[in-house]
């Protein structure tokens, strides 16, 4: 991507670097009567100017130029950049005065990019036979609540950008398909665990799916993806042919998250991403929650090592009773009234631990087992 945006704004704004003396300034023409200015366009530097962002939301200007300059800073340039051509024929170099109309057609391309591979996805055509039927659909967190009533809030929670979804129909009953596009790959897991049937096995389908006779689901890259089939009879078929083509058209990680293996494995029940408080603890803010025959275990990634020594910090004066364990870099266990024997540590930026577990040296010994499965930081 950043090869092609970097092609692109060459293609857009190369020139022959010229010897002679500077342009005189351009003098704007008055309007003939009866005629007006066209209006401010894209690659107009108004600060009146707005775009319809990917998500449906009303963007202003100001953002505009706030996207300009942090892509930019990521290909090594700043707004003021153009590319020349050198005397000699070789490769260009940079100067100053990139023009903003060659900038906002490259930000529109790049930003219209998720959207088309989320419609890509919500295809009735996917497989041979099925037609749309009805307008297609587009929620954002600040409408998902019409469609899903009640549910919503959980995918808000998860981390929501927007949902594509289309209806479709053939001789053989209909079919929905829902496009969920969340922050990041482990958001679009997160869901998937939230939603799928605990007593059936997770398919290999992307980072994992699930056909089932009327319902089918899959996660892969930052996209999660919910299909119903009415009626049952045979809405798995149909159900399976979707879902496969659909995974093919989205790009992004198809494996699960890596702390999944960082678990011990015996006795594991589920792992889940729990999007706020985990354990119950307003603290541990994100996390993924392994839940066993007895106790369950976490882990937390902060931003750095220090944010997560000042949380475990936290977290001690939480539970006063708590003595030092030697677990990672730093851990305490305790024996407490609700979440019985637990110890928490840290290692590195990461803030994991045992907890639910009959005393605190149970807990500890467990813990050590975790840690020693996280990489270090």
């Amino acid at each position: 991507m950043r090869l092609l945006a970097v092609w692109l704004a060459k293609l857009l704004t190369i020139r022959s670097v010229r010897t002679s003396s500077p342009r005189p300034a351009r003098v704007k023409k008055a309007p003939a009567p009866g005629h007006a200015f066209p209006q401010a366009s894209l690659c107009d530097n108004s600060t009146n100017l707005s775009f319809r962002g990917a998500a449906g939301d009303e963007e202003s200007c100001t953002a505009l130029k706030t996207f300009r300059a942090r892509f930019l800073a990521s290909l090594g340039m700043t707004v003021g950049t153009r590319f020349h051509r050198d005397s000699q024929g070789g490769a260009g170099r940079a100067s100053t005065g990139l023009p903003i109309c060659a900038l906002s057609l490259l930000f529109v391309v790049l930003a219209v990019a998720p959207v088309a591979r989320a419609l890509d996805v919500a295809d009735c055509h996917l497989v041979a036979g099925w037609e749309q039927r009805g307008a297609r659909r587009h929620y954002t967190p600040d409408n998902l609540f019409e469609y899903l009533n009640g549910s919503a809030e959980g995918y808000i929670l998860y981390g929501l950008v927007q949902m594509q979804g289309v209806t479709c129909r053939s001789k053989r009953g209909s079919t929905t398909i829902d496009v969920f596009e969340m922050n990041d790959a482990d958001s679009a897991y997160g869901v998937f665990t939230a939603n799928l049937d605990p007593q059936m096995p997770i398919e290999k389908l992307g980072m994992g799916g699930q056909v089932l006779p009327r319902r089918a689901l899959f996660c892969k890259g930052k996209y999660y993806v919910e299909l119903a089939a009415s009626p049952e009879k045979g809405g798995a078929t149909a159900l399976r042919a979707f879902a496969a083509e659909a995974e093919k058209r989205i790009t992004g990680r198809s494996t699960p998250p890596a702390a999944l293996s960082w678990f011990p494995t015996a006795k594991l029940a589920s792992v889940r991403l729990i999007p706020e408080s985990v354990l119950g603890l307003r603290l541990l803010k994100r996390g993924f929650v392994a839940h066993y025959e007895q106790g369950q275990a976490f882990v937390v990634m902060e931003e750095s090592k220090g944010s997560a020594a000042a949380v475990l910090g936290q977290l001690r004066q939480r539970f006063a009773e708590g003595v030092p364990a030697h677990v990672a870099d730093e851990a305490f266990q305790a024996d407490d009234q609700y979440l019985g024997g637990l110890c928490m540590f840290r290692k590195g930026r990461y803030i994991g631990g045992f907890a639910n577990m009959p005393d605190a040296q149970a807990a500890t010994a467990q813990a050590a087992t975790l840690a020693a499965h996280i990489p270090g930081m």
